[in-house]
């Protein structure tokens, strides 16, 4: 994100704008914006029950596919970035994957 003039602080606040894709943009379906979104949506996020997710999507700020990690901050209402790196290999789209806790 450096390279690009950005701040991590950039990265994680600037939904919506240049760094995002919105849901009216055609690589929305397939972007990193719409993984984290989905992964907001799941009732078990924000409940204690899930300790990551793990995500592959498009991201328009790089234009590149991204792997990431997640995690929920049940206590703040808030996420986490664990990791997340531009993955230069062959597409294989996106993908979603909760991970529980194990009891």
């Amino acid at each position: 994100m450096g390279a690009l003039g950005y701040t991590f602080r950039d990265f994680l606040t600037r939904h919506g704008k240049e760094l995002w894709f919105r849901p009216d943009e055609p690589l929305y379906e397939v972007s990193t914006a719409r993984c984290l979104k989905e992964i907001e949506k799941d009732p078990r996020w924000l409940s204690g029950e899930i300790a990551y997710a793990a995500f592959r999507g498009f991201g328009k700020a790089l234009n590149a596919w991204t792997r990431g990690l997640v995690a929920p901050l049940p206590d703040r209402g808030d996420v986490a970035l664990l990791e997340a790196v531009v993955d230069r290999s062959q597409s294989e789209g996106s993908f979603i994957k909760l991970v529980p806790f194990y009891r």
